[in-house]
C-alpha cells in the first residue's frame, strides 16, 4: 500500500493527475488470477477510488465477417468492424445476429470459420487466432403497379432474393386496362437480384374498337340510351366496361318494313354489354317484309284482293285476285304481275283495271215477229237485240193479246217467268229474254146470199190452233142449203172445220121453186130426181 497527501487545498472545479506507478514484479498474475490496484483521494466531504485490473498476459485474436461490416458480438460486446481483441487465455462467447438488414440489403448467418453455432464459445490460448462469420446476402425486390389500381405484379413486393437469383416477373392488368413497361432494370420481364431492385409494371386505361351494326345494314341503333344513329356505329371503349345497345322493332321505311329477329350474342332488343379483350362486333339481325299496295282502276268497277296494306317477307309469292263489280270486267294488271301473282322482292304498287263490260242481250217473241218495247220506248218487232253493261237494269215488255190477219196472239210468260212488262238485270255475258204467247184463229163466217140463211158459229171468235169447229148452215125458208166454200170437212149443211189458220168459211144458200123438187144428198154431192 502506499499514500501521497496533498496539503493545500483544491479549488472547487480543479482538476488533479495522481500517476500511480505500481511494479508487480515476481507478483504478476498468472493464469486465471488477477491483480486489482485501487487508487483512493479523500478530501473534505469526498472521496473517489479507481481499481485497475491487471490480469494474465492476453492473446491476440480476430475477428471479422463476411461480407465486412457486419454486426457480432464477443463476451456481449458488439462491433461493427473488423477487431483484433487481447483476450485472456480461456474461455469466451461470441455470437452473431440473424438476419442483419439494412437499406434492403438482408445478411443470414451462415457459419462461423469455426464451424461454431451462431452463437458459441471459444477457448483462447496463447498466440493469436482469428473467427470469420460469414452471412448469405440476399437483396430486397420491390414491386409496384402504377397506377395501383390498374394491375397487379407478381411477385409480391417486399421479398429478399439471394444474391444473382433471376426473378421472373409478371405483369396482370386489371380488366379494362393493359400493361406499358417496366420502369427499373427489367430485362425481357426478369430482373437479377445483385443489389436491392425497385420494378414499376406501368398501365394504362385499355381501349377496345366495338363495332354496333344491322343486318341488313344501315337500320337505327342506339348506344348508352343516347339518340337513335344508322348502324354501323364504332366506338372505342374501355375493355371490361358496361354499356348498353339497343334498337328498335318494327322499323319501317318506304314500303319496307325491318322486324327484329336477334343479336348475335343473343341479347334482347335492348340489353347491357361487357368489352371484351380485343373489342367485338355486335349485329342486329333483321327480317325484311315489303309493303304491297293495291286497288282498283277505276275504284268503283271492282275489288282486288288482298286488301292493300299487307307487309309480306321478303320473296313472298303473292296471289292475286281481281273482282269486278256487276256491270265491270277485268282488263289488266298495272305492276310487276306475272299471271296473277306477284313476288315481293320490293315494295310493291299493283292495280286491277276494269272497264264497263256490256253484254248483247235480245229480246224476241215465240212465235216470232211480235211487238216488244225496251226501257218503255216504242213497240217494234221481235227480235230486239241491244248491248247493255252487265249488271244494269232495264224494263222489257209486251202487250197482249196482239192480232195481225185474223191471227191472235196471247201473252203466257216471259223465259225468265217475268211479268208482262217488268225489270231485268243484266247477267255477265248476257242473255236472250223470250215472251211465249199462245196463238188462235179467226174464224170469219157468213151466208150467201145473207138473206139465205143463218151459219152458226157467227163469225168473228178465235180458236186454237188445231181446234175442230163445228159448223152449222140453217137456210132460211124459201131458201135451200147449196154448200160450203172453204175447207170444211164435207159438204153436208152440219160439218166441221179445223182451225189451223185463219179460215173464212161462206154457207152457199138456193132459193127454191114452187115446184116440188126433191134432191137426194150422198156423200158426194146432191143429185136431181
Amino acid at each position: 500500500t502506499s499514500s501521497c497527501t496533498r496539503t493545500s487545498v483544491m479549488p472547487q472545479g480543479e482538476t488533479d493527475t495522481i500517476l500511480l506507478t505500481v511494479s508487480v514484479g515476481s507478483h504478476a498474475p498468472t493464469g486465471t488470477n488477477a491483480v486489482t490496484n485501487i487508487a483512493t483521494v479523500t478530501g473534505a466531504s469526498a472521496a473517489a477510488s479507481d481499481p485497475t485490473t491487471i490480469n494474465a498476459s492476453n492473446a491476440s485474436v480476430s475477428f471479422s465477417t463476411v461480407p465486412a461490416g457486419l454486426s457480432y458480438s464477443v463476451d456481449g460486446t458488439t462491433y461493427t468492424s473488423s477487431q483484433t481483441l487481447p483476450l485472456t487465455a480461456g474461455a469466451h462467447t461470441i455470437a452473431v445476429t440473424s438476419p442483419q438488414t439494412a437499406n434492403g440489403v438482408q445478411n443470414t448467418f451462415a457459419s462461423w470459420s469455426d464451424n461454431g453455432a451462431q452463437s458459441h464459445q471459444i477457448t483462447v490460448s496463447s498466440g493469436s487466432s482469428s473467427y470469420v462469420a460469414t452471412f448469405s446476402t440476399s437483396y430486397l425486390l420491390t414491386t409496384s403497379a402504377s397506377p395501383s389500381n390498374e394491375g397487379i405484379v407478381s411477385p409480391a413486393s417486399g421479398t429478399y432474393y439471394a444474391s444473382g437469383t433471376v426473378v421472373n416477373l409478371t405483369a396482370t392488368p386489371n380488366t379494362g386496362y393493359k400493361f406499358v413497361n417496366w420502369t427499373g432494370n427489367v430485362t425481357n420481364n426478369t430482373v437479377t437480384m445483385n443489389a436491392p431492385l425497385t420494378v414499376t409494371a406501368n398501365f394504362a386505361v385499355s381501349n377496345a374498337n366495338v363495332t354496333i351494326q344491322t343486318s341488313p345494314s344501315g337500320l337505327p341503333v342506339s348506344v348508352d340510351n343516347g339518340a337513335a344513329q344508322a348502324a354501323p356505329v364504332s366506338v372505342s371503349w374501355q375493355e371490361g366496361s358496361s354499356h348498353t345497345i339497343a334498337t328498335t322493332s318494327p322499323q319501317s321505311a318506304t314500303g319496307t318494313k325491318y322486324t327484329f329477329t336477334g343479336w348475335s350474342d343473343s341479347g334482347a332488343l335492348g340489353h347491357s354489354v361487357t368489352v371484351p379483350p380485343g373489342g367485338s362486333t355486335y349485329t342486329a339481325s333483321f327480317s325484311t317484309s315489303y309493303l304491297l299496295t293495291t286497288s282498283a282502276s277505276p275504284s268503283n268497277e271492282g275489288t282486288v284482293s288482298p286488301v292493300s296494306g299487307t307487309y309480306y317477307a321478303s320473296g313472298t309469292v303473292v296471289n292475286l285476285t281481281s273482282t269486278p263489280n256487276a256491270g265491270y270486267k277485268f282488263v289488266n294488271w298495272t305492276g310487276n304481275v306475272t299471271n296473277n301473282t306477284v313476288t315481293m322482292n320490293a315494295p310493291q304498287t299493283v292495280a286491277a283495271n276494269f272497264a264497263v263490260s256490256n253484254a248483247n242481250v235480245t229480246i224476241k217473241t215465240s212465235p216470232s215477229g211480235l211487238l216488244v218495247s225496251v226501257d218503255n220506248g216504242a213497240a217494234q218487232s221481235s227480235p230486239v237485240s241491244v248491248s247493255w253493261q252487265e249488271g244494269s237494269s232495264h224494263t222489257i215488255s209486251t202487250s197482249s193479246p196482239q192480232t195481225s190477219g185474223g191471227t191472235t196472239y196471247t201473252f203466257t210468260s216471259w223465259s225468265d217467268s217475268g211479268v208482262l212488262s217488268h225489270s231485268i238485270t243484266v247477267p255477265q255475258g248476257g242473255g236472250t229474254y223470250t215472251a211465249s204467247f199462245s196463238t188462235s184463229y179467226l174464224l170469219t163466217t157468213s151466208a150467201s146470199p145473207t138473206a139465205g140463211g143463218t151459219v152458226s158459229p157467227p163469225g168473228g171468235s178465235y180458236y186454237a190452233p188445231g181446234a175442230v169447229v163445228n159448223l152449222v148452215a140453217t137456210p132460211q125458208t124459201g131458201y135451200a142449203f147449196a154448200g160450203w166454200t172453204a175447207n170444211v170437212a164435207d159438204q153436208r149443211a152440219s160439218t166441221t172445220i179445223t182451225m189451223s189458220s185463219p179460215q173464212t168459211v161462206t154457207a152457199l144458200f138456193s132459193s127454191v121453186q114452187v115446184t116440188a123438187t126433191a134432191f137426194v144428198y150422198n156423200q158426194i154431192g146432191r143429185a136431181h130426181v
